[in-house]
């Protein structure tokens, strides 16, 4: 009982992104076509250089390194998605004021739980922002995993590795645009 709370609770940030957004597959088309469009073009250059043994090798060394500076790039990212959300959540100016008050368009969001209203522009940057860190330390997490993965230089597998950092990369930054994207009018405004 209590384990559960406690897990309902760490991923309510979560639920609250993919339950207040009308359109959430629009931050997923992008992703699984980059995803999609990496894996076909590797399992390509996989059948072509089947008897390659430099191909090889250089598609192990290529995979370890993009593993390495995905590690670096997605902590940057985690420390600037945390700034954000110590930004909006420590600033008492009078456009913060305005994200508390404000309602989020019908068109895009529906209503939160047991109320008619959407929720507010803050909770909706706050959601998005906070399920960005969560895909951001999920990912972080599964790139360290996959340092040893890698280990086993199964073409195969350094193909699905590869295709699965893309997916993870662009959905990361495509719900990073929408944050900057929602900052920068909340403020322009």
């Amino acid at each position: 009982e209590l384990k559960m709370k406690a897990i309902r609770k760490a991923l309510c940030p979560i639920v609250d992104f993919f339950l207040i957004r009308k359109r959430v597959w629009k931050f997923f088309i992008l992703p699984v076509i980059a995803a999609l469009s990496t894996g076909i073009l590797l399992m390509h250059q996989n059948s072509v250089n089947i008897n390659n043994e430099k191909y090889f090798s250089q598609l192990g060394d290529s995979c370890q390194n993009f593993i390495n500076t995905a590690i670096t790039g997605i902590s940057i990212l985690t420390s600037f998605s945390l700034a954000v959300i110590t930004i909006i959540c420590s600033s008492d100016g009078v456009s913060i004021a305005r994200l508390k008050s404000a309602r989020g368009d019908r068109k895009l969001y529906r209503p939160l739980k047991n109320s008619e209203t959407t929720p507010t522009l803050f909770q909706i940057l706050l959601s998005t922002v906070s399920y960005n860190v969560f895909s951001e330390i999920v990912f972080l997490a599964i790139l360290f995993m996959q340092l040893f993965i890698v280990e086993s230089y199964s073409v195969t597998v350094m193909s699905v590795v590869l295709s699965v950092n893309v997916f993870f990369i662009v959905h990361i930054l495509c719900v990073l645009w929408s944050t900057i994207y929602a900052l920068y009018f909340t403020y322009w405004k």
